[in-house]
């Protein structure tokens, strides 16, 4: 059947004498700017409505696989079916994502999630660009959503190597060690990617990180 799955997509190409370059507005309009979308992402989507459309040979109930490389925007690419799939009226969609790989494409990079729903997700290099993508997101939620609209809680999430990046500036990993008890060149190793704290030690500076926060917010001047 495998077999039979690739033969089918090797002689794809050969049906197709030109994929469109241009994408629906539908895809261009509600995928994060932030992202541009790559030629061979065009080339995905043009095959998958051609495939879920249009391809006479197509085997029912349809299934689709995107064999992609890690860091080449299968993520984008899922986001896109997912859309014209609800413009063909489906509307109950399981998007299944591996976290190891989601957390190696975007160390460098904050994520951000909608707590209080599922299926919003958002990222970018800086702060910044999460708040942003986080918000585009849940404005993409409402528009498809037709249950009433909801307020969100958001909540930013940095791994550690993000963040001691991000407040090198403030945070001396002697500072650190003082505040949580794990010693300083554990911190050197978080900070370079060599290593990644246990659940115990991420949260332990998590815990530390907030009681300082804490004691600030109490203080007056």
């Amino acid at each position: 059947m495998a077999l039979q799955l690739l033969n089918t997509f090797d002689t794809l190409q050969e049906s197709v004498e030109q994929f469109n370059d241009d994408l629906p507005n539908y895809i261009v309009q509600n995928i994060n700017p932030n992202f541009e979308i790559r030629e061979y992402q065009k080339e995905a989507f043009n095959r998958f409505e051609f495939y879920l459309n249009t391809y006479k040979k197509r085997v029912k109930p349809t299934q689709l696989l995107f064999q992609m490389a890690t860091g080449s925007g299968k993520t984008l690419i899922m986001a896109g079916c997912i859309l014209q799939l609800y413009k063909q009226g489906y509307r109950n969609f399981i998007f299944f994502v591996d976290s190891t790989n989601i957390i190696e494409k975007t160390k460098d990079m904050y994520t951000a999630y909608a707590e209080n729903a599922e299926g919003i997700y958002g990222g970018g290099n800086t702060i910044e660009e999460a708040k942003n993508s986080i918000l585009t997101s849940i404005k993409l939620y409402d528009k498809y959503n037709k249950k009433e609209k909801q307020e969100y809680s958001i909540t930013y999430k940095l791994d550690a190597e993000s963040f001691l990046k991000y407040y090198k500036g403030i945070f001396t990993n002697a500072a650190l060690e003082r505040l949580t008890g794990i010693n300083q060149k554990q911190f050197q190793h978080y900070a370079t990617g060599l290593k990644k704290p246990r659940t115990l030690h991420a949260k332990k500076i998590q815990s530390a990180l907030h009681k300082l926060g804490q004691e600030l917010i109490s203080i007056e001047l």
